[in-house]
């Protein structure tokens, strides 16, 4: 009877502990965590595997980002091939028309990414309506401590 309180506690304790993915506002590298782990895009779309929607959305997003950094990476060399020339004491001049594709090309990588990185948001949040917010402070917590025959799990409220 005791092993199956014992069992029914911990079943109700894990399920407390419901993890979500969580948005970092201010981490520059990566913006999600997990479990408390940080989560590169790869392990991002690894957790978001057990939700379909999610995962689709995911995979929609990666390919759009791969479409906006071949843009914004093009854009980018026209542009410092562009000031590298007009900088520099080689004779060339300044060409108005590379320069100008070169910025089109770099704001629409930009602004195809911004949307893949809403994509993103969007499936991050489309998994955690699956679980609940993780309570901070006033939640049970199950330790392993000194009970009084011994040593045993305390379960504090």
């Amino acid at each position: 009877m005791k092993q199956i309180i014992l069992l029914l506690l911990l079943g109700f304790a894990s399920s407390l502990f419901a993890q979500q993915i969580v948005s970092v506002k201010d981490n520059g590298k990566a913006p999600y965590t997990y479990a408390g782990e940080t989560l590169s895009m790869r392990s991002l779309g690894t957790v978001l595997e057990s939700n379909p929607d999610a995962f689709d959305l995911y995979r929609k997003a990666k390919g759009t980002s791969v479409t906006a950094n071949i843009l914004a990476g093009a854009g980018g060399f026209l542009l410092g091939y562009q000031i590298g020339n007009a900088l520099s004491d080689n004779g060339r001049e300044f060409n108005v028309l590379p320069f100008g594709v070169g910025v089109a090309l770099a704001g629409t990588g930009i602004a195809i990414g911004g949307g893949a990185n809403k994509r993103v948001s969007q499936a991050v949040e489309l998994y955690n309506r699956d679980y609940p917010p993780a309570e901070t402070g006033a939640g049970a917590m199950l330790n392993l401590g000194a009970a009084k025959d011994g040593v045993g799990l305390v379960l504090t409220f």
